[in-house]
């Protein structure tokens, strides 16, 4: 019987009797978990947070990713794939933000049907105001536990 990591390859092919191989498979399944967790733990609060500001956690997680954008802005294949979120979703969010004057676009080089986007100045007053509120922001401290390189449990700070 073996196990492996079947997206990156990270490990080799691990025995079941090979009880050291096994407890790092364990470690790895442990420590995805828990930083699952923790993601959504994350995601809650920024959702919460947000919506002081009528802002979905995905409007707010795209205006950020926007904040650091390059002058020419992004377009909206790359901020799916740079927030986990569908396409659709982004689509959605973008003319949501762009009809609430948060954000602005600019067709792409070569391609008038694709668009980069942009934060506007009012989207970047926004995002200074909602920095201004971060004691908004309630991120519970967990008592999440994560394996050391050597396999002991340490305790992990909330950002």
């Amino acid at each position: 019987m073996t196990a492996t990591d079947g997206n990156s390859g990270d490990f080799a092919p691990v025995r079941a009797s090979d009880a050291r191989g096994h407890d790092a498979v364990v470690g790895h399944v442990d420590q995805t978990c828990s930083a699952a967790s923790t993601g959504r733990r994350a995601a809650r609060a920024l959702a919460e947070w947000s919506k002081r500001f009528r802002l979905t956690e995905a409007e707010f997680q795209l205006l950020w990713r926007l904040r650091a954008a390059p002058g020419e802005g992004i377009d909206q294949t790359t901020l799916a794939n740079a927030l986990a979120f569908s396409p659709a979703q982004i689509s959605a969010s973008v003319e949501r933000l762009r009809a609430k004057g948060w954000v602005s676009a600019s067709s792409a080089t070569g391609d008038r049907r694709r668009h980069h986007w942009q934060l506007s100045a009012t989207g970047r007053e926004l995002l200074n105001n909602m920095l201004s509120d971060t004691a908004l922001l309630r991120y519970p401290l967990a008592e999440n536990s994560h394996l050391n390189s050597d396999g002991s449990r340490r305790r992990e700070a909330a950002a």
